[in-house]
């Protein structure tokens, strides 16, 4: 809606909002007793990581109140914005949607792993309305398990056969036909640690003869590929791989005992590079994880445990691998978690006497900043950006997890709702984060001892980039294959190119460089592995009124951002300033929101055309 003022002299008071940020929690479909504590069992209420599919998030949810894992009846759950969950019927009596398989949408269908009523695992799928479940090609007790792969429109899955050995299959509309292994292993695939990469499935195979090494799967065959050296019962680890520069990365296990980085191009055979150290397998060596490693300014950063047993942060630029100098004479050191956020690399560092910090990686020294925690407690994990600022899971010193916000500079904690939000043991802010609609939505522990229940969320305060600037987002998802897609306001996604203004568009981080404010409400995920979608970011611009130079709304220095708001900017007046605005000509924003004892005079004859909502 556009809003025109024509006004004489007077004082206008818009939206009042309210900077700080409480959690709010969505009730749950049936609220689980809370009963004895047995010393086992499963999450009661929401758990697992939610999946946005059909403008919904799709979680898992156990209604069971129970401890007895053979008694629970895990079923999805549909969020649509509103103050409640839906939940959807199990089309048995089984015990439902196995534990955090929600990973895929192919088809236009949710594909997930369900366990029937004898337990076996299977193939399901969910289309917005029902369940379906697929039966199996054999009579395995164990069956479909997970790691689903999309090559050339058709689904590929990890299914461990009667034998015991894995194979992928192929999706068929109606159920799994298997495909044939490279050779007569006994194990095989073992977990799908795979990548879709130059137009080929990439995977780890345990081969008959013992060594694990790379498979190639073209869409018809197998191609077991060799390894970099004569290992008789080592090689590639099972660990997913890394994309950087057009190459998948995986952690080796040497004929020499040393975990290196092994580089593969999809042409030639793999080759392996050296260590910054002699490490062995009991005293050094890198660890290749996508919790672990991330690629920030065109060089790949990892966890690399050194020869003095202490964890460092390493890179490597293509040629050779380096390692950071750690801050203090910590026994731990690097620990994991990191993250892009303002266009710097953060970290989870665990310091000399144990405790977690967020640190900073300065690329001008190559050195590690270190940012002082709140209290005692401590940066546990779960790292997110969201509203420009970055969102953490805090462990704090009353035992107690919280939701930290990191701007920078300082870390600061979110209060949890109160209540039983509060009590000792693992309650509290849990994890999950994701993002949706412009709220953050995460995982609250709503009764003790590991049984967690509600969804809660936090509203964007609605602040911006400046126009003029850049940005970028990074994508929730680590994986081995990145595309960036965008929406710009018709509803569908589709593919971005590296066309100005965007860049980086098959990394994990998308590039903005002086993005219009026109593509103001333009939204952004990244499709990655070829089967799962990260978080959905929306581009917005916004600027806030300093009052630095004078009361003149027409001058630049009056404004953060150097610049006077145009149509597309959001515009923040807040408290605290020698002098509130005056417009004293014809000028249109697109919002205008104020916090309470704050002003807008409007000029004699003059206009503020408020565009937005």
């Amino acid at each position: 809606m556009k809003r025109s003022l024509l006004l004489t002299t007077c004082i206008l008071h818009f939206t009042i909002v309210t900077i700080a940020q409480t959690i709010s929690v969505v009730p749950n479909p049936s609220r689980p007793d809370i009963f004895a504590w047995t010393g086992s069992g499963p999450l009661s209420g929401y758990s697992s990581m939610p999946v946005v599919f059909n403008n919904t998030l799709i979680v898992q949810y156990n209604p069971s109140p129970t401890s007895d894992l053979t008694q629970t009846q895990q079923q999805l759950a549909v969020y649509t914005g509103s103050n409640s969950l839906q939940l959807i019927p199990n089309p048995d009596a089984g015990r439902g949607v196995f534990n955090s398989s929600i990973n895929i949408v192919f088809d236009n269908k949710l594909f997930f792993i369900y366990l029937d009523v004898s337990g076996t695992q299977k193939l399901a799928s969910f289309n917005g309305t029902a369940v379906t479940v697929y039966p199996n090609p054999d009579a395995s007790p164990s069956g479909f398990i997970g790691s689903p792969r999309i090559l050339n429109n058709t689904l590929y899955v990890a299914y461990q056969n009667a034998s015991g050995v894995t194979q992928f299959g192929r999706f068929n509309g109606t159920g799994i036909t298997l495909i044939a292994n490279p050779d007569n292993s006994a194990t095989g695939f073992f977990n799908n640690y795979s990548a879709v990469f130059n137009n080929k499935i990439v995977s780890r195979y345990v081969t008959a003869a013992g060594p694990r090494q790379l498979a190639s799967f073209d869409g018809t065959q197998w191609t077991i590929i060799p390894n970099p050296d004569n290992t008789p019962n080592r090689g590639v680890q099972p660990i997913f791989p890394t994309l950087y520069k057009n190459k998948l990365y995986f952690t080796y296990l040497s004929a020499t005992s040393q975990y290196q980085l092994m580089e593969y191009d999809g042409i030639s055979n793999p080759t392996l590079i050296a260590n910054p150290q002699n490490s062995s397998i009991n005293s050094g060596g890198l660890t290749l994880t996508p919790n672990m490693s991330i690629v920030y300014n065109d060089t790949l950063f990892f966890q690399y445990y050194d020869v003095n047993n202490v964890y460092r942060l390493a890179k490597f630029g293509g040629s050779a691998v380096t390692l950071t100098p750690n801050p203090d004479a910590t026994t731990y050191g690097y620990w994991w978690q990191p993250v892009i956020y303002n266009n710097g690399l953060f970290i989870l560092y665990q310091a000399a006497d144990a405790t977690r910090h967020i640190a900073q990686y300065r690329s001008s020294s190559g050195t590690l900043q270190v940012f002082p925690n709140p209290d005692a407690g401590g940066y546990t994990d779960q790292p997110i950006v969201f509203d420009n600022k970055l969102y953490l899971r805090y462990y704090n010193a009353q035992g107690v997890y919280q939701l930290g916000v990191f701007n920078g500079s300082a870390l600061q904690l979110i209060p949890n709702p109160a209540g039983i939000y509060n009590s000792a043991g693992y309650n509290g802010y849990l994890g999950l984060p994701i993002i949706w609609n412009d709220n953050l939505y995460l995982q609250m522990g709503s009764v003790p001892y590991n049984y967690t229940g509600n969804i809660g969320y936090i509203t964007a305060t609605g602040t911006g980039i400046c126009a003029g600037s850049s940005t970028s987002f990074v994508s929730s998802i680590s994986g081995s294959s990145y595309q960036w897609q965008v929406d710009n306001g018709n509803g569908n996604f589709t593919n971005l190119t590296n066309t100005a203004p965007y860049s980086t568009v098959t990394t994990n981080t998308l590039t903005l460089t002086n993005p219009s404010t026109s593509l103001y409400g333009y939204k952004y995920r990244c499709f990655v592995n070829g089967n799962s979608y990260s978080q959905v970011f929306t581009l917005k611009f916004a600027s806030n009124w300093t009052g630095g130079v004078s009361t003149a709304w027409e001058t630049a220095g009056n404004w953060s951002c150097g610049a006077v708001p145009d149509a597309n900017t959001d515009v923040y007046i807040n408290t605290g300033n020698a002098n509130y605005p005056v417009v004293n000509s014809t000028r249109s924003v697109r919002s205008v929101r104020q916090q309470n004892g704050t002003s807008i005079t409007i000029g004699t004859n003059q206009r503020l055309t408020v565009s937005g909502r």
